[in-house]
């Protein structure tokens, strides 16, 4: 069977961590993400107070691929089909599945007027995307 799945969230990521090698043989595993790492939320509390650097959060998605004997594509899912079971990278890629598993996360739209109100004070911060938050650079205030 060939098993795409969209994005490199941590479920997609510790769920291929926990297979064995045997059923990735079995099965050609495709991750498709845009970008080559990821940031490790469970740790972002520690970075928020500034016992971490953005780089301790960061996971090498290729590299942890490879160990497993996972595909790895670099590029963004812009369309499926769930009739035909085929997937249409930006590149223009077309990738046939048998299973389809989506975990790209979310991005907040907008902020109520308060909240934007609350974000342009410093006072927080949007946390999404997580790779945007931990290495943008973002100025840290102490009070």
């Amino acid at each position: 069977k060939t098993i795409v799945l969209a994005g490199a969230g941590h479920a997609h990521l510790e769920n291929l961590l926990k297979l064995s090698a045997e059923t990735i043989a079995r099965n050609h595993f495709i991750l498709i993400s845009p970008e080559t790492s990821t940031v490790y939320s469970g740790l972002i509390p520690r970075f928020i107070s500034e016992e971490l650097d953005a780089g301790d959060l960061r996971i090498d998605i290729s590299n942890l691929l490879k160990r497993k004997n996972v595909q790895f594509l670099q590029d963004k899912i812009e369309n499926f089909n769930s009739s035909k079971k085929v997937v249409i990278l930006t590149s223009g890629e077309e990738i046939k599945y048998d299973l389809l598993l989506i975990n790209i996360g979310g991005v907040p739209k907008t902020f109520w007027n308060s909240y934007v109100t609350m974000v342009r004070s410093k006072k927080s911060h949007q946390s999404k995307p997580k790779n945007e938050f931990c290495y943008a650079g973002r100025r840290r205030s102490r009070s």
